[in-house]
């Protein structure tokens, strides 16, 4: 279980064990999980947040850079730091998921799509 990063690190290691044929959880909860880190992906949901008071997107982006200091990491690219990229193959052995996330929420859309 994970909320926010956590979440994307739930995702990413149950990717890693997938990929690599080990053990896997019997289920994860990610709570409004962070699934895509390109910067420059804009779903509408993130859009709708620009001004958000609570979480703005000024202060998301400062997150991302901070969470991503290796810059030789392609967040475009890499499922196992964008699990929104995750290839069916490994989508297919999923454990049981659920996923909470608010309908306001800026990564509302990214959760959806993932689901």
């Amino acid at each position: 279980m994970g909320d926010s990063a956590g979440g994307n690190l739930v995702a990413a290691l149950t990717n890693v064990l997938i990929k690599w044929n080990l053990r896997k959880p019997d289920g994860i909860v990610m709570v409004y999980p962070v699934l895509n880190l390109n910067y420059f992906d804009y779903s509408p949901s993130l859009l709708t947040a620009l001004n958000d008071m609570i979480l703005p997107h000024t202060f998301l982006k400062i997150c991302l850079k901070s969470y991503l200091k290796d810059k030789s990491i392609k967040p475009d690219a890499d499922y196992l730091v964008s699990p929104i990229l995750t290839p069916t193959e490994i989508l297919k052995k999923y454990p049981q998921t659920r996923i909470f996330v608010g309908s306001k929420d800026p990564f509302h859309d990214d959760c959806c799509r993932f689901a």
